[in-house]
């Protein structure tokens, strides 16, 4: 994706979010990201939301339908695109800070590298402190700055 691409979608989703948002809320959701950019169907327009009591394909639906109604009359958008609303799922990355707080209770793996130094985290998020997470590992309680981790995600286990 070239530079200008970049500045222009970025643009571009902040006055989207600021549109949506109010949308979202509404409906009992959180907006986790948009992402706008070309793949091998064209241009997407995606929208991760967030229901802490499970989403539903009915949310999706809603949310679909209401945002797609509102981008029609706002016209902000100058090119064909398609719309896609999901779910963050199992596999997405933690990076935010609101990531760790909506995953609080839920085992991790964080990755942090700095300088020569690689340390590897397994542990239960148990409570964020100001932009640092604390860890429960299996030896003691780890805190993490948020903006020190490489990688963070959900260790699925079966």
């Amino acid at each position: 994706m070239c530079m200008q691409e970049v500045n222009f979608s970025d643009q571009l989703i902040n006055k989207i979010s600021g549109l949506v948002q109010p949308v979202i809320v509404e409906l009992g959701l959180e907006l986790v990201d948009i992402q706008f950019r070309t793949e091998s169907a064209g241009w997407i327009l995606r929208f991760i939301i967030y229901k802490p009591d499970g989403l539903q394909l009915a949310d999706c639906v809603a949310v679909s339908r209401q945002i797609s109604y509102l981008l029609d009359i706002e016209d902000i958008i100058p090119q064909k695109y398609h719309l896609e609303v999901s779910s963050p799922g199992l596999d997405r990355p933690l990076s935010t800070r609101r990531d760790f707080e909506r995953n609080k209770g839920e085992k991790v793996i964080i990755k942090i590298i700095n300088d020569d130094n690689t340390r590897v985290l397994t542990g239960v998020i148990e409570m964020l402190i100001d932009n640092e997470v604390v860890i429960k590992t299996d030896q003691r309680n780890e805190r993490v700055n948020i903006n020190d981790i490489n990688k963070a995600e959900l260790l699925i286990e079966f």
